[in-house]
Formats: C-alpha cells, sequence, structure tokens
C-alpha cells in the first residue's frame, strides 16, 4: 500500500488536488477519491491539504482542506475606573460607602473571507455545497457606562451585609438597566467556627462588537445534490439580519441592530465548618439563570425562497451546581484538598459564542435547546501544596469527571439523536510540580527581598491516560462511534517572577 502511494504517477495525481489554480474539477476528484479511499491517503506522505482556489471539503470521517474561512481584525479598547470610598459611618453598625464609574468604549474593524464548503457522501458523491458572498467590511463601536454603589454593613462581629446596585447603559444594546445586588455572611457563635454565606443579583452583559455587526457577515447560500450529483430544487441564499422580539412574522421584526443585552440571575448559599483545628468543611450550591442570550439561527422561506440566518436575543441558560470540599492539613507543612462537584448545564446550543468562536462554524445548524456542552454531572478533584527539605515544594493535581457530551451527525451536519446526548470516557488525568523559590536581592530597589524567581518541573497527565478529546460522530463513517486525539503526557520546565 504504501508503495503505492509513493508511486510518481499517484503523487502527480494528487498534487493536481491541491495544487493552487488547477483544473481539478469537483467530479474528477470523487472518481480519484472512489478510486484511492480516504483511508489510504491518510497514510500518504504527502500533506492532506486542499488549496484555497478549491472548496473545503467535508467527509463523514471528518473535515479535509484548508480552513474555509479567514478573517482579520483591529480591535481597541478604552477603560477608566474612577472609585470614592467614604470614612466609616456608624448607624446600626458600621458601613462602608463605595460608589464607582466604569466607562467602556470599545471598536474593532476587519473583513471576514469564506471559500466554499462541500459535504460528500461516504460514496464520494456531492451531497450539499455553502458558497459564500461578501467579505465585509466589519466594523463596530460601543459605548459602556455603568455607575455603582456598594454599602458594606457590619452590623456586629457576627453579621455582615453587602447591599448595591449597578445602573449601565450602552449605546448598543440596552439604554438603562438597574441590577441590584445582595449578601451577607453569618456565624451563629463567636468562635466563628460555622459561617453561613449567601447572596443574589442582577448582572447585564456588554453585547459584543461581533454581535454589534452581525449581518456585514459573508451572505451563505446552500444548495443539496442527489446521489447522481444533480440538483435538488434552487439554491437557497440566506440573507443576516438581526430579529427582535415580538409576534408577527419574522420579516417585519428585522432590526438594524441589538437593542438588547443578556441578563442572568445568579444566587449561592455556602455553609463553612471547622471541624477540627485543622480541617474545615465546606458545601455550596450556585444556580444561575441567563436570559435574552443572542443564538444564531437559520430559517428558510422568510422572503419567499430566500432565508434568513437570524441573530435572536431569546436564548436561555440555566445552571445548577453542588460542591462539597473538604481542606485539611495532614501534617505540618501540607495542605490537601479534596472536592467532589454535581452539576447540571442546559440552554440554547446556538450561542454566538459556539457559532463563531475561535472560529467560524461551518455548517449552522437550526438552533435547538439541551445539554451544554460544558456539562459535566459528577467531578472529583483533589489538590495539595507539599513542602519538602531543600526549600522544595510539591504540587501534585488528581481531576476524575464525567466525560464531555457529544453529539451523533448525518451526512449533512444534522443532528442524528439527542444533541449532546452522548459523552466520552471519563476523564483522569494525575499533574503535579516540583519547584523551588528563589528571593532575588536587587540593588537600588525598596525591598528587594521580595522578588523572587520559581524553578522547576512539570507533568500533565502523569499516567497517560487516554482522554479522549475527538470522535467519528457521523453515523455514515465506517469509522463511527471511535474515539481519538487523546492529550499525551506533557513534560516542561517551570521559570517565573513574582513579587
Amino acid at each position: 500500500m504504501k508503495n503505492e502511494l509513493r508511486d510518481p504517477k499517484f503523487q502527480e495525481r494528487w498534487k493536481a488536488v491541491r495544487e493552487p489554480g488547477s483544473e481539478f474539477t469537483q467530479r474528477q476528484f470523487q472518481k480519484f477519491r472512489k478510486k484511492h479511499p480516504r483511508e489510504k491517503i491518510l497514510n500518504c506522505a504527502i500533506p492532506l491539504a486542499i488549496a484555497k482556489s478549491l472548496t473545503d471539503f467535508q467527509f463523514p470521517e471528518g473535515w479535509d482542506g484548508n480552513f474555509f474561512n479567514s478573517w482579520t481584525r483591529v480591535a481597541n479598547q478604552f477603560e477608566t475606573y474612577p472609585t470614592f470610598q467614604f470614612a466609616p459611618k456608624k448607624w446600626l453598625g458600621r458601613h462602608e460607602v463605595k460608589i464607582g464609574l466604569d466607562v467602556t468604549h470599545r471598536s474593532y474593524g476587519g473583513n471576514s473571507l469564506s471559500h466554499p464548503v462541500q459535504l460528500f457522501r461516504e460514496d464520494g458523491t456531492l451531497a450539499e455545497e455553502i458558497s459564500f458572498t461578501g467579505n465585509g467590511p466589519l466594523s463596530a463601536s460601543a459605548t459602556d457606562i455603568e455607575e455603582f454603589i456598594q454599602d458594606r454593613w457590619m452590623v456586629n462581629e457576627r453579621l455582615s451585609i453587602d447591599v448595591g446596585g449597578r445602573l449601565t447603559s450602552e449605546t448598543v444594546g440596552r439604554a438603562a438597566a438597574f441590577a441590584p445586588r445582595v449578601g451577607f455572611a453569618y456565624s451563629p457563635k463567636k468562635d466563628q467556627k460555622t459561617v453561613f454565606r449567601a447572596g443574589a443579583g442582577l448582572f447585564y452583559d456588554r453585547v459584543s462588537l461581533l454581535e454589534a455587526d452581525f449581518v456585514h457577515n459573508p451572505q451563505r447560500t446552500v444548495s443539496f445534490f442527489d446521489g447522481t450529483g444533480e440538483l435538488i430544487g434552487t439554491p437557497t441564499s440566506y440573507f443576516n439580519a438581526y430579529v427582535g422580539n415580538g409576534a408577527g412574522p419574522l420579516a417585519s421584526r428585522v432590526r438594524s441592530g441589538p437593542d438588547s443585552s443578556p441578563r442572568s440571575f445568579v444566587s449561592n448559599i455556602e455553609v463553612d465548618r471547622q471541624l477540627w483545628s485543622n480541617a474545615v468543611f465546606r458545601v455550596s450550591y450556585i444556580y444561575s439563570r441567563t436570559r435574552d442570550m443572542f443564538v444564531v439561527n437559520p430559517v428558510p422561506g422568510v422572503f419567499g425562497t430566500a432565508g434568513l440566518l437570524g441573530l435572536f436575543h431569546a436564548g436561555r441558560a440555566n445552571y445548577h451546581e453542588f460542591e462539597a470540599t473538604l481542606h485539611f492539613r495532614p501534617v505540618q507543612h501540607a495542605d490537601l484538598n479534596v472536592s467532589y462537584i454535581w452539576s447540571r448545564a442546559r440552554g440554547d446550543l446556538n450561542t454566538v459564542s459556539s457559532v463563531f468562536l475561535p472560529f467560524e462554524q461551518p455548517v449552522i445548524r437550526p438552533n435547538v435547546s439541551g445539554i451544554l456542552p460544558s456539562d459535566v454531572p459528577q467531578r472529583v478533584v483533589s489538590w495539595g501544596v507539599f513542602h519538602l527539605p531543600w526549600s522544595l515544594t510539591v504540587s501534585p493535581v488528581v481531576d476524575v469527571h464525567t466525560g464531555f457530551p457529544y453529539s451523533n451527525v448525518d451526512v449533512l451536519q444534522n443532528y442524528a439523536g439527542l444533541p449532546n446526548g452522548l459523552r466520552f470516557p471519563t476523564f483522569f488525568s494525575a499533574d503535579a510540580q516540583v519547584y523551588r523559590d528563589f528571593h532575588l536581592h536587587l540593588p537600588f530597589m525598596e525591598h528587594g527581598s521580595r522578588h523572587k524567581v520559581r524553578v522547576g518541573l512539570y507533568s500533565i497527565n502523569l499516567t497517560n491516560h487516554g482522554n479522549f478529546r475527538e470522535v467519528y460522530s457521523n453515523v455514515t463513517s465506517p469509522f463511527f462511534g471511535r474515539f481519538t486525539g487523546f492529550q499525551r503526557r506533557v513534560d516542561g520546565f517551570i521559570l517565573s517572577f513574582a513579587d
């Protein structure tokens, strides 16, 4: 097999596929792939790359070729954050009041260029093609002004209450929004071996500049083909548009830009209990509910035969987390922590960050709500710091958790089954670092001995456990269900400077 792949005639034919400006047609490429299956090409010494002048290919086994999208961006941000602390006042306890202002101006400019994307069936026939028109230019700017006030009220030595609020004004997003917040800490006894803490508040996120300039992204046109390569129906163009909430047809709800921003309600409760002089047990619960998130959703047939790639601010997400942590000192000069974490993350899957960051998705599926990609129901993590002779420090970490979720897809990259209904194998990683701090005595500098340099070694995934990060999830792939791409052990050198 390797001799065939290294044959000069084979390499010339393969060179024709990937050479810029090649006359190699799609049908010729399909014939080439039938004669030389992809699993053979993967073993070839020639790099598997498709020139930018051709299309980006997707097979049931995965993506081939250069990435379809390239972009340039230049961003700037200016921020000023003055605060003022009033002198403490006494009234039913002690009050420490702080006020402040946060003014941020953000801007960016650039462009986005996308090449066609083709999705092939396992037999090499073309199933779908996505082409693009336009390359920007992209540009957006926003100014956010936030005023806040905070009062830390220490009622007595066992009870303290924090009350505050933040008023936000955005040139892109909400014209005005008020976010109140409250929290307290209470110890029922003077020894303060037991402490209760709780808090709740509203938080408003800023509208990202990607969302502010969403409509200027390249426009998509989608075409479908049957098994003989014939076009099915007519191509569907999707116009980029921001869609406001409300009643009525989608076409009547198109807006010039975002007039809202995501808001979250976050609450938590925590109990700390000192068990012994060298052990503290903590139990906590966090609940987060986010509304008005920006989600991307393709909707066909909005403008006759044309569709709409809409940016909707109707996304939702909910997160629950329970944590139990034990911190103790088993011996002198040693600290050890063990935590158990249960969590549940649900929400819309087509958020702007999941579709466009870090890179734009070639295929944008219809938005659905379900298990979020970050959902990890069960996790146990332990970490510690042990001080050894010769001023050496050992810091181990052991992390075991449920595998991350993933989805099966069909040849068109649509969900095949429950989105994120399957999971990677259980994740396990044992990491460690050994280091020593050396104090630096710098001349002509105040507190020169406080500067130090840290030198040591580290290792990630000491046991070389197979923590897979990829899976053949296309149901038509001959490798369907096979996990691949795990992070092997990584060793390195530590060199850092600190005060």
